[in-house]
């Protein structure tokens, strides 16, 4: 089976436009259900419903409350969709290039997306540690904003403190992307 050329392949710069646009589309969607995620994460009491959860942030601050947080998550998403897409497309046209033409395509598909999956995780962590402050009831009151919340974890805690879990982030993306492609 041949590979696909890469010498028509998509230029970087409409990769990155179309990875961005991806990264907004998918924050701004899925962020009141991560509101609701995260809440339920650090519940340690009887885990509520849904529509339990929901109703609680409603009363919180309205629709507005379910989208605090969003912007370290487009902060997050817009770089972390062009790491993931940009690797997964570079490595893919790299190995395509080294072995020119294997016949497993989805041998070099699997690669790529594994690959991808680290610089998706290095990408995104930061943003993650940031937004799961914002959102959690610990911490209501605690941060002004989100640069607020970078400074003071920054100061009161360094730059390691961005990093918390990274390790089994990049695992859990890298294992996805390998499975199904970034």
């Amino acid at each position: 089976r041949a590979m696909p050329s890469t010498q028509h392949a998509i230029p970087a710069e409409i990769v990155s436009i179309a990875s961005s646009a991806s990264g907004i589309v998918e924050a701004v969607t899925v962020q009141p259900f991560d509101m609701i995620k995260t809440r339920n994460q650090l519940n340690t009491g009887i885990a509520p419903s849904i529509h339990s959860s929901m109703m609680e942030v409603y009363r919180e601050g309205g629709i507005r409350r379910f989208y605090r947080g969003l912007l370290p998550e487009l902060a997050g998403f817009v770089p972390k969709s062009n790491a993931q897409f940009l690797t997964y497309e570079y490595c893919r046209r790299y190995l395509c290039q080294t072995y020119n033409h294997v016949p497993n395509l989805a041998a070099i598909c699997a690669a790529s997306g594994f690959v991808a999956g680290f610089a998706t995780a290095i990408t995104v962590t930061p943003s993650q540690i940031i937004k799961v402050r914002l959102q959690s009831k610990t911490y209501i009151g605690a941060y002004n904003n989100t640069l607020d919340c970078y400074y003071k974890v920054l100061s009161d805690e360094g730059l390691c403190a961005l990093s918390r879990g990274l390790g089994p982030t990049i695992w859990r993306n890298s294992i996805w992307n390998w499975r199904v492609g970034p």
